[in-house]
């Protein structure tokens, strides 16, 4: 019987196959696929114990030659890819991956909601050790579907999926959810203060090491400290934590692999089948938490010296504290997950075709975009519904720049990003490229013209947004208030049918729900990219007068903007005053659908069009 109650789809139940019947080397493969393992034994002797603080953070860190010679190797193993077509190299790995129909099968059968590759490694990981639950990324929706005792959500990103527990999540007093500050952690003590006990902490955070991909385990080193000293200062005795990490070669992981090992009674490092193999990602899994008592000294300097580079100075641990039978446990282990992820490299490397030279690469991933450049994009409104009842302002740190954004892809914005730190000051005054279609301010003026009919123009500026080209990333607090400002003020100024032409980028949030709020008041809006160094514009075109009832609301967010400008909203909450600013005055589950497609292909374009010119400067 159908229920109108929910939409999804009747998970297939599949009999459970009698695995004798496979061939025994098929089942030994199978069975090896999923025990990529490597325990620690403790000695019965107790020599593994947790080294006295005043010998923590004070000398410096030792390379450990075994350690280094299989860093060497997996480098130079990696370097072999530097030729390779990355799209093509992709596709073939994922056709390689002997894990990779998982992923399907578990999607069919299991009824999972949004079933990545991600969910099916975190559930992986739950069914292998004996966790109470699991709740992190893309990983809280493992324990609602072994327990669904509440309705199922998974975790950001991105943002939306979060929205109905949102209550539950902790981001910190500026909003940044960056775990590696000593405020942040002391923070979140108070968030989960009235809880029992802390059962499970879960990390697997990572930065983003494209520019220097062969330290990558150096680059992360500190936030995984601070991610392990999180665990310690949280979790009750007896809890559970899993940490993502990467190789395991350098003295930082070392130390770290040895105080959690001093901490918990199991520690096991696992790579999960569902995890492609020729990656370096790892767990640590560590099972039955000796409690505070015995780490509380080590960990309150720890949590004094908590930052973002608390591994790049001192080790935390000299070499001669770590016992001989702990390096030759931890050697071992990084001799079999090294032979796992060369020998996958290797095998791949055997059937991939195609080439490319190094220097063609940057500029191919620049192409596509002419197609973009030249038509156009339009959203189709006005919206019926604004449940504006829903809409509430989140103010945090001040943005420096846009490094991830769910209105655009990840990795144009980091070629972008790095594009724009490289580049010479003149580069917007490149002129335009030959090659590339021309739209021509006086056309976009002639296209109003005929859609309007009888028209006149008025420029609308506000006390310091001027009609010139928006910001890439518009991203600081001044920029954000004096849009809003200028949509404010064109808005109040408009009638029935007008038009309005305004230069955006939509990066972040509260230019996402500007856009949406042109949404609700116009009849069509379209994407135009004026031929360099013109700016991407909106042109929204048949003004409705019901779009003012939310005009008292933007105008409440651009005041608020404005006290945190001068300090009005001043607290003891850091950042300090000019610091902050409002981060969303909409809720993300509003800015989805057709809205996220409009605004995907509307950021492609100008990042497209912004990176031909930067590699003409």
């Amino acid at each position: 019987r159908f229920s109108k109650l929910t939409s999804r789809r009747k998970a297939v139940r599949q009999q459970p196959t009698d695995v004798e019947a496979f061939d025994p080397e098929v089942v030994a493969e199978v069975r090896e696929l999923f025990n990529k393992v490597r325990t620690y034994v403790k000695p019965a002797t107790g020599e593994w114990c947790i080294p006295y603080p005043s010998e923590a953070l004070r000398h410096p860190a030792q390379d450990h030659i075994l350690l280094q010679t299989l860093k060497t190797s997996l480098n130079e193993v990696k370097n072999r890819l530097s030729d390779k077509d990355l799209e093509v190299w992709h596709q073939h790995t994922n056709s390689t991956n002997h894990a990779g129909k998982v992923i399907g099968t578990v999607r069919t059968s299991a009824n999972a909601e949004i079933c990545t590759q991600a969910w099916c490694t975190f559930y992986e990981i739950l069914g292998t050790f004996n966790l109470l639950t699991h709740a992190t990324g893309t990983g809280v929706g493992q324990p609602t579907h072994s327990t669904p005792i509440t309705r199922p959500t998974e975790g950001a990103p991105p943002p939306h999926l979060i929205a109905n527990t949102l209550p539950w999540w902790f981001f910190g007093s500026d909003n940044t959810s960056v775990i590696i500050s000593q405020r942040q952690l002391l923070e979140l003590q108070g968030f989960v203060g009235n809880m029992l006990s802390i059962d499970v902490v879960t990390a697997d955070g990572s930065f983003d090491c494209q520019g220097n991909p062969d330290e990558q385990e150096a680059l992360v080193a500190s936030l995984h400290y601070c991610e392990a000293a999180a665990a310690l200062f949280l979790l009750g005795p007896g809890g559970s934590f899993v940490l993502k990490m990467f190789t395991l070669y350098e003295h930082s992981s070392l130390c770290l692999l040895y105080l959690l090992n001093c901490c918990f009674r199991s520690v096991s490092v696992f790579k999960p089948a569902t995890s492609k193999a020729g990656n370096s990602e790892v767990y640590v899994v560590c099972l039955h938490y000796d409690g505070r008592k015995a780490v509380r000294p080590l960990l309150s300097k720890l949590i004094r010296h908590f930052w973002p580079d608390l591994s790049a100075r001192e080790a935390l641990f000299p070499s001669q504290l770590l016992p001989q039978s702990f390096l030759a446990q931890h050697e071992q282990a990084c001799s079999y997950f090294h032979a796992l992820q060369t020998g996958t490299i290797g095998e791949n490397l055997k059937y991939v075709t195609g080439r490319m030279p190094l220097g063609q690469k940057r500029e191919l991933q620049a192409l596509g975009w002419k197609e973009a450049q030249g038509a156009c994009c339009v959203l189709a409104g006005p919206l019926a519904e604004c449940h504006m009842d829903t809409w509430f302002v989140i103010v945090g740190a001040t943005l420096p720049v846009v490094r991830n954004s769910p209105f655009c892809d990840g990795g144009l914005l980091n070629h972008l990003n790095e594009a724009l730190e490289q580049a010479c000051p003149a580069w917007t005054l490149v002129p335009p490229c030959s090659s590339c279609p021309m739209v021509c301010t006086t056309s976009i003026l002639s296209e109003v013209a005929s859609r309007l009919g009888g028209w006149r123009w008025s420029f609308v500026r506000s006390p310091r947004y001027h009609l010139r080209p928006a910001p890439l990333c518009m991203t600081g607090s001044h920029n954000i208030r004096d849009l809003l400002g200028c949509v404010v003020l064109s808005l109040h100024r408009m009638g029935p049918g007008d038009a309005l032409l305004l230069p955006l980028s939509t990066f972040t949030c509260v230019t996402a729900a500007t856009v949406h709020c042109l949404h609700l008041s116009f009849r069509s809006i379209t994407l135009k990219c004026p031929s360099p160094p013109g700016a991407a514009v909106l042109l929204c075109v048949g003004f409705c007068r019901a779009a003012a009832r939310q005009i008292p609301h933007l105008g409440d967010v651009q005041e608020r903007m404005s006290c945190l400008a001068i300090g009005e909203e001043d607290t003891d909450i850091l950042p300090p005053v000019g610091q902050r600013q409002v981060l969303q005055f909409v809720p993300m589950e509003l800015l989805k659908g057709e809205l996220t497609e409009f605004l995907w292909t509307m950021n492609s374009a100008i990042v497209h069009q912004r990176l031909h010119l930067l590699m003409k400067a």
